[in-house]
């Protein structure tokens, strides 16, 4: 959904006067930006909102929760 919605902003599904090579790259944009998750959504408006000491917290947690992920 959030990728149709990108190609809207853009213009449409082929957006006219782009190369090729900008196309894949706007194609694979899309695609990234709709695979994030709730908790990547969540991360990245808590950085928006955030100072340094909660900057770190959250760091260190996203670490944590991502080291985690990968040695269970």
């Amino acid at each position: 959904m959030k990728t149709k919605k990108f190609e809207l902003l853009l213009g449409g599904a082929q957006p006219q006067k782009l190369s090729p090579d900008a196309m894949m790259g706007l194609h694979s944009l899309s695609r990234s930006i709709s695979e994030k998750t709730a908790e990547d959504e969540l991360f990245e408006t808590a950085i928006r909102r955030a100072n340094e000491e909660e900057l770190r917290k959250l760091a260190r947690f996203r670490l944590d929760s991502a080291a985690s992920k990968y040695l269970d």
